[in-house]
C-alpha cells in the first residue's frame, strides 16, 4: 500500500506537467490568450463561491421564517428564529458587498489586459 502511494504521489506530477502543456498547446493552436486566464479564473471561482454562500444564507432565512412560524409561542424558539433571520440578512449584505467589491478588483485587475 505504501509502495503504490509514493508511486501515485509520483507518476502524477509527472502526467500533470504534460497535460498542462498539452492544454496550452491546444489553446495556442485555437489562438486562445493563456496569460490572461489566471487573473480571470480566479476571479470566476470566488464569484462561484460567493453566489454559493448567497444561496446557504437564503436557506437560513428560510429556515429561520419556518422555525418562527412553527414556534408557537415558545419565546426560545422565537428568539432562535429572529436571530437566524437577522444573521441571514447580515450575511447577504456582506456578501453583496464582497462582490461588488470583487467585482470592482476584477475590472480594475483586468483592464490592462483587455
Amino acid at each position: 500500500m505504501r509502495q503504490w502511494l509514493q508511486e501515485m504521489f509520483t507518476i502524477m506530477p509527472a502526467h500533470a506537467g504534460k497535460v498542462s502543456e498539452g492544454l496550452e498547446t491546444a489553446a495556442e493552436t485555437a489562438d486562445l490568450s493563456t496569460q490572461e486566464n489566471l487573473p480571470r479564473l480566479i476571479g470566476d471561482v470566488l464569484e462561484y463561491v460567493l453566489g454559493f454562500v448567497g444561496v446557504i444564507l437564503l436557506i437560513v432565512i428560510i429556515y429561520g421564517g419556518v422555525t418562527w412560524m412553527t414556534a408557537g409561542g415558545d419565546e426560545d424558539r422565537v428568539k432562535k428564529a429572529r436571530n437566524l433571520i437577522v444573521n441571514g440578512i447580515i450575511g447577504i449584505i456582506i456578501i453583496a458587498l464582497s462582490y461588488t467589491i470583487l467585482n470592482y478588483v476584477m475590472n480594475w485587475l483586468l483592464a490592462p489586459l483587455q
